[in-house]
């Protein structure tokens, strides 16, 4: 099952590549432990596309959704539907905004925590939280969709990690923790 508080890992097999954006597609509006419970649910520790596949064919793929009361399920069987077609270890950034439901930050989210070495962030309400508590006042309250201003905001959140020490991954994951509910209090 992923752990939302500690969800970076570059080692990845396909298949834990697969669960973690079926997780990703999950998270939206949830809490990551709401999300990682469903998720586990949905899956029943089967290959996460397998799985998805077998549900379509059997045309149960929406009623099993809503058996995990996950929420949003025209929107998750349109997503999850679209994830087969790629492959989750090579998949770019601009590729995953191109599925339905999933936009700049879901995309970012994935990628960040998945590969070593990215040069993105997740611009999610606690890093603009964040952001607005460091000084940053006209920091958006919510996700920009627009790309120019999320790439201006996302330049600004990089920054803040290089000032830290921190790669964006473990500066994405500290804010969190630190800001969450139900994060982990990271001591300073």
């Amino acid at each position: 099952m992923i752990d939302p508080q500690a969800c970076t890992k570059y080692d990845r097999t396909r298949e834990e590549l697969e669960e973690f954006l079926v997780f990703c597609t999950f998270v939206a509006g949830k809490s990551g432990m709401q999300a990682a419970v469903a998720t586990h649910r949905f899956l029943r520790r089967q290959p996460p596309f397998e799985r998805i596949r077998t549900l379509l064919r059997q045309r149960r793929l929406r009623r099993q959704l809503k058996t995990c009361g996950i929420g949003q399920y025209s929107r998750l069987t349109r997503s999850l539907t679209e994830i087969l077609a790629l492959d989750p270890a090579t998949v770019p950034v601009t590729v995953l905004e191109s599925v339905y439901g999933i936009g700049p930050k879901t995309a970012r989210f994935f990628v960040l925590h998945s590969r070593p070495d990215q040069q993105l962030a997740v611009l999610d309400i606690h890093i603009l939280r964040e952001m607005r508590s460091l000084g940053y006042v006209d920091a958006p309250a919510t996700t920009p969709q627009h790309p120019r201003t999320y790439a201006r905001w996302e330049r600004v959140v990089l920054g803040l990690a290089q000032a830290a020490g921190m790669t964006p991954a473990v500066y994405d994951l500290s804010v969190w923790n630190r800001r969450s509910r139900n994060g982990l209090r990271l001591e300073a």
